[in-house]
């Protein structure tokens, strides 16, 4: 094997770019979710700034795997239901665990509707993105 070559970087395969695509907008997204919930209502309370972060990765980790294993045409809906359900037991469990930080399950909910709103829009993107990249590639 031949060594890799920084220009091989942009050459990524369909699903690595989704990969990226997907986790360059969770990782704008999730975190201002949280941030705003934060603020916002007193139903989501953190005791450090850091601890949404630590629970933001935590999901965005979660969520992209999710979306390789499960993300396609037929279980649009079955993955967004599932990103709700996962994201409410992670933001509950996680939250609560933490010190000094309290998550209602009202607060929870809200936030799982949120992300899991977006996470139906990121999904139809990212399939309206597989579905053009696999028609310009059965036409060469």
């Amino acid at each position: 094997m031949g060594k890799m070559k920084f220009s091989m970087l942009f050459h990524l395969g369909k699903p690595e770019r989704q990969v990226i695509n997907s986790l360059f907008i969770k990782l704008v997204l999730v975190p201002i979710v949280l941030f705003i919930g934060m603020f916002s209502t007193g139903h989501i309370e953190y005791g450090a700034l850091w601890q949404p972060a630590v629970l933001s990765i935590v999901l965005i980790i979660v969520g992209i795997s999710m979306e390789k294993l499960v993300l396609s045409k037929e279980t649009l809906g079955a993955s967004v239901f599932m990103d709700f359900i996962v994201s409410l037991l992670i933001i509950l469990a996680l939250s609560n665990w933490f010190p000094n930080a309290m998550v209602t399950f009202i607060g929870a909910f809200t936030l799982a509707v949120v992300l899991a709103t977006s996470e139906y829009f990121l999904h139809r993107f990212l399939l309206a993105l597989r579905n053009k990249s696999d028609s310009v590639s059965t036409d060469l």
